[in-house]
Order: C-alpha cells, then structure tokens, then sequence
C-alpha cells in the first residue's frame, strides 16, 4: 500500500485548513513533502500559480513554507531566544546580536501574550514551554504558509485559546495554515474548510459550515459511530491504589486519592500545579517527605522505579523521548526494559529467543 496515492489538495490565501484522519492515514507524510523533508514519487507543488521543485525544509522556508511538528526541533542546549530565531539569528560580519536575538523573541512572545524567560535553556523547560516555543519559532519567519501538526496536543486551555487568537490573526494577514488535529472539536472551532484521508487516499474536502462531526468520523472511518461515549461498567469496588497524606517539600501537600480496579482516575490542574510531582511521587523518582502508598490494601515503600514495577505500577511520562525510551537500542530493547527478568539467561545472558516472544 502506498503512503500517500495521488493526492491533491489546494490552498487559499488567508485560508485555514484542517487536514484530518485516523492514524497511518497519510497525514504526516503529506506535510513532510510539502515541507520539503520528503520527496514525492510523483506529483507536483504549485505556490502562486507557479511550479515549485524543492529538496529540503531549507528551500521550503526561503519560499515561506514551514511546519511545525509533533516532534520538536529544538536545540537542547541553546537558550530559548536563540531556538526562535535558529536559521535567521541577526549578526554582523559573523558576530551574533544578542540584544537583537532577545528584542525580536520577545516581540513574537508578546503577539502569542506569553511569559517565558527568553534566556532560559530549552532543556530546562517543560513539554507544554517547549510547544510554545516552537510556534513561536515559526511564527519568527513571517511564513506564507505554515503546517501546524497537533499544535495543542501538550497546551492549557488557555493556551489554546491564545494560539487560535493568533491563528486569526494570522488569516487577517493572509496566511494560510494546515492544521492537523485529532480533536475534532478544535477542527469546527478554527478552520475554514477541512479534508478527509484515509489508508493514504483523499476522501474528501468539505467546508466546515456544510459538515458536522458525524460526518468527519464517518469519513475518517468509513463507517458510522453510534457510541462516541459508551457506559463503563468495568469498575470494580476494590481499591488497588491509595495515596494518603503524600507531601514533596514544596510541591505536594497532604494528597489523598485512591483509584480501584478498571478506573481512570484523571489529574487536572493548569500546567506546574503538581501532577507532574504527584505522578513521579507514587513511582519513587521524587522523594516524599511523609505519606503512605497501599497497593491492594498493603503499606508498601516505593523509594525508586524498580520498586513501583515491582509493585505492578507502570509510568509513561510526558516526554517519552526524554524519560521514556533509550533511543539508540531497538524496539525490542525498549518494550522489555521494565521487564527484563522475563527475558534473562543464567543471570548474565539476554536470551533473545526469549526477548522476541515476548515482545510479539
């Protein structure tokens, strides 16, 4: 099956455009190409009337075209001003402007109304901080056309709702965006007109105002859905998790909860209020002052990640490249890390006939 089977798509000035489909659809590799970090097999792109070839993100963005991903593209190291303008830092004869740096980051923070410290180093910031810098990055360029994919996928809802406010802005200015979203209600909220791929083909393009959300998922799947929200009953009265009295110095005080068997139990709270301590409290990787944690009614003492495997406790952070995964070992490595007694020989050895059942 072809990623992507003759697809054509077009554009308006000043037009928002939400491009929607299940995954593995063709969505991301249809915004690389357009991007410039793919080429097509065939096919052609058009920008104003006039045929365009281009080979890299580079010859992308020198014709005002640019993207922001899922996958951040920063540099770790760096500051936050230095990030914005990566690819456009003003200097004289090979000497960087700082104070310029600093001065234009900050008039792209006050369009977008944030309050990030533009000296401090990406690697300190959060993932939802990260985010924002990121459009804020593309934003700097003054690009004709700009791919947003899943832009408010680590936002507050307070963020979003600046970032739709700039993205009208934007349409104001006549720049077109194509904005990808699995929230279908984000879709109806911002964009002008949306379009349907499915298994790499292109579905259909409707105008937002002709269509409603049942008629994107029939699309999207190529079936009705007659339960969006259908009834949970799969929780049980046994508690398999309680948290009593947990305080981090500074961070968490007194928390209680409990979640029982089949429950999802949501954290809510605006970003830095912590959940992010709360989680990484229970799996031992932030150290508690006081407090108990029962599993299956039993006290037991969590004091590192090892300790809450062992207890049957999991933990998928929010940056799964950073905390989540080792990237430079295979996905069998990576599936089998948490459990790797089940995959040992004799204590020393890997049994890799063992690894690979295992991951199948």
């Amino acid at each position: 099956m072809r990623a992507l089977d003759s697809i054509s798509i077009s554009l308006r000035q000043g037009e928002v455009r939400a491009l929607v489909g299940e995954n593995g659809a063709g969505k991301s590799t249809l915004i690389k190409i357009i991007s410039g970090a793919y080429k097509s097999d065939q096919g052609e792109i058009w920008l104003d009337g006039n045929k365009k070839d281009y080979d890299s993100p580079v010859e992308a963005l020198n014709l005002g075209i640019g993207a922001i991903y899922q996958e951040f593209n920063l540099v770790p190291h760096l500051n936050v001003a230095q990030n914005v303008m990566l690819g456009q830092i003003p200097n004289k004869y090979g000497v960087i402007n700082s104070r310029e740096v600093h001065n234009r980051t900050k008039e792209v923070f006050d369009l977008l109304d944030i309050k990030l410290d533009t000296h401090e180093l990406v690697e300190r910031l959060t993932v939802a901080q990260q985010q924002i810098v990121e459009i804020a990055k593309a934003l700097a360029r003054n690009l004709r056309i700009i791919i947003m994919d899943e832009p408010t996928a680590a936002l507050t809802n307070v963020e979003i709702k600046r970032l739709f406010e700039v993205i009208r802005a934007l349409k104001e200015q006549e720049v077109s965006i194509l904005y990808i979203s699995h929230r279908l209600g984000e879709i109806f909220e911002i964009a002008d007109t949306v379009t349907v791929l499915k298994d790499g083909k292109l579905i259909d393009t409707k105008n937002i105002a002709e269509i409603n959300r049942e008629d994107v998922v029939r699309m999207m799947i190529g079936r009705e859905l007659k339960d969006y929200y259908p009834p949970k009953d799969t929780v049980k009265d046994d508690v398999v998790l309680k948290v009593k009295e947990l305080s981090v110095h500074k961070k968490l005080h007194s928390i209680n909860l409990e979640i029982r068997k089949g429950e999802i139990l949501g954290v809510a709270g605006l970003e830095g209020q912590g959940q992010n301590e709360l989680v990484r409290a229970i799996i031992g990787e932030l150290k508690s002052d006081e407090g108990e944690i029962y599993r299956n009614g039993e006290n037991i003492k969590i004091e590192s990640a090892i300790d809450a495997i062992r207890s049957g406790i999991g933990y998928i952070p929010d940056d799964r490249k950073q905390d989540g995964l080792i990237l430079i070992r295979s996905v069998n490595e990576n599936i089998t890390l948490p459990s790797i007694n089940n995959r040992i020989q004799n204590l020393i050895f890997i049994n890799n006939k063992k690894e690979k059942s295992f991951v199948n």
